[in-house]
């Protein structure tokens, strides 16, 4: 249920979205997401020759329809990919990838991926099963980069995973044109956290992880501080009167994190700033969104994250503007 939160200050309105609601959000036309067609389901193949193991489709066990998505992993140093067909995608652009998996073990990763126009791969993101799974579903997120021509969803069981990873109702999702963010997923460099300012806060607060993560290797933390904590992204090119989109993934429990988008002027003074406060489930990743008018006058947006005082710890992960 949509839930608005309307401000009286210059006569902006602020739309607050919880998780799967985005308006913008469509389906990329994916042939056969739930691998009903096939003995290796029709339109998906290997994106290399495996060196063990196999991949085909199965009818148990099976999430919805008649059949699902078997991957058999046998070991650690072999990992077994199924792509689905290449998709027309567009640069800046982001595209969400979600499926639902069954696992054994920790076999059973979703990827997004992106190939320019040769159909070279030219980059992609994915998120991993952390423990055994039934039925539960994974979803990853990313703005294509440059060059873009082309989106796919890939199923892959790591060369470190092993065991059986079931997929099905596979989703393919785009979203509308998002501004690019530096280290928007926080994964470089490992321990640092380039491409965000800390503007008020202990410098020691504030740190990468790799033991928490929506998607990719790593995220931000957000740990225990006896003051308010607040960081920054770098500053953005926003198009004045337009509408802001913010969107991240946290994960936490007792603390509340405020999500602001602040509005900068011609010389870098601030104009006006906006946000709505989260808390994070402990158990698993939410995302949150918001949305806001730019105001006449702004030439740039950065989106900052405020921490309240407390001892326990938040991750947030994949902030997008």
């Amino acid at each position: 249920m949509r839930r608005l939160c309307v401000m009286l200050a210059a006569a902006m309105v602020t739309t607050c979205l919880a998780q799967d609601e985005s308006p913008s959000a469509r389906n990329v036309p994916l042939t056969n997401p739930g691998f009903e067609t096939g003995q290796m389901p029709a339109q998906w193949d290997y994106h290399m020759p495996p060196a063990g193991g196999n991949a085909s489709r199965c009818l148990d066990p099976v999430r919805t329809g008649q059949a699902s998505l078997r991957i058999e992993d046998p070991g650690p140093g072999i990992g077994i990919g199924v792509r689905s067909a290449l998709l027309p995608a567009k640069p800046g652009v982001e595209y969400t990838s979600a499926a639902w998996v069954w696992t054994d073990n920790n076999a059973g990763s979703v990827y997004v991926e992106f190939f320019n126009k040769h159909k070279g791969r030219i980059t992609e993101k994915h998120v991993n099963p952390k423990e055994k799974l039934n039925w539960h579903r994974l979803s990853v997120s990313q703005v294509a980069p440059p060059d873009t021509a082309y989106v796919s969803a890939l199923a892959y069981t790591l060369n470190g995973a092993s065991g059986t990873g079931c997929y099905d109702d596979w989703e393919l999702r785009e979203a509308d044109v998002v501004i690019q963010m530096p280290n928007a997923g926080f994964e470089e460099p490992r321990g640092g956290v380039a491409g965000w300012q800390l503007l008020r806060g202990d410098a020691g607060c504030v740190t990468t992880t790799g033991a928490e993560a929506h998607s990719g290797d790593a995220a931000l933390l957000l740990g225990a501080s006896s003051t308010r904590l607040l960081v920054a992204a770098e500053p953005v090119a926003v198009d004045p009167g337009g509408t802001c989109r913010v969107r991240w993934w946290a994960k936490g429990t007792g603390r509340d994190v405020r999500v602001l988008a602040i509005f900068l002027g011609p010389g870098g003074e601030e104009l006006w700033r906006n946000g709505v406060a989260a808390r994070g489930e402990p158990q698993r990743w939410t995302q949150r969104t918001f949305s806001a008018e730019v105001p006449r006058g702004c030439i740039t947006a950065r989106v900052a994250l405020q921490a309240e005082p407390g001892e326990a710890a938040v991750y947030v992960d994949d902030v997008a503007l």
